[in-house]
């Protein structure tokens, strides 16, 4: 039976790095089917934790989703604050901000662990969407 007990920090960060690999691989590219994609995802996972299978399929990918969501809310906070920036704000008010909004919104903390995952995943060229036309009409 796979283990199903709190993920803890360091398999967050296992599966975000996963995921990352996984979606960069200049080999297989970015139209890979979803099974084929998983699995990848979760070979990676288990290499990097080096522990054997010991979660189960869907509770890794469940996992990631649940991840996922929580950092598209932090994402949303952020890109606000950063829009609306206040002169005279550094990054570490931006950084207090987000996590004063992020409590209040969710009534929970965003952990530092979670958030060192957040930048980390915002920094991939994957998580960011790349524009398939131009952002201005033709002239003709």
């Amino acid at each position: 039976m796979y283990d199903r007990k709190r993920w803890d920090d360091d398999e967050e960060a296992a599966l975000a790095q996963a995921w990352i690999d996984s979606s960069e691989d200049s080999v297989l590219g970015d139209g890979k089917r979803t099974t084929i994609f998983w699995a990848k995802i979760r070979d990676k996972f288990f290499e990097i934790m080096d522990r054997g299978r010991y979660r189960g399929d869907d509770y890794i990918s469940n996992k990631w989703k649940a991840m996922i969501l929580k950092m598209n809310q932090l994402s949303t906070i952020h890109t606000r604050l950063k829009n609306n920036r206040k002169s005279g704000t550094n990054d570490a008010d931006l950084l207090k901000d987000m996590m004063k909004q992020y409590k209040g919104l969710h009534g929970h903390h965003f952990g530092m662990a979670m958030f060192e995952i957040w930048k980390k995943c915002t920094s991939s060229p994957k998580w960011h969407p790349i524009p398939t036309s131009s952002p201005r009409p033709s002239k003709r």
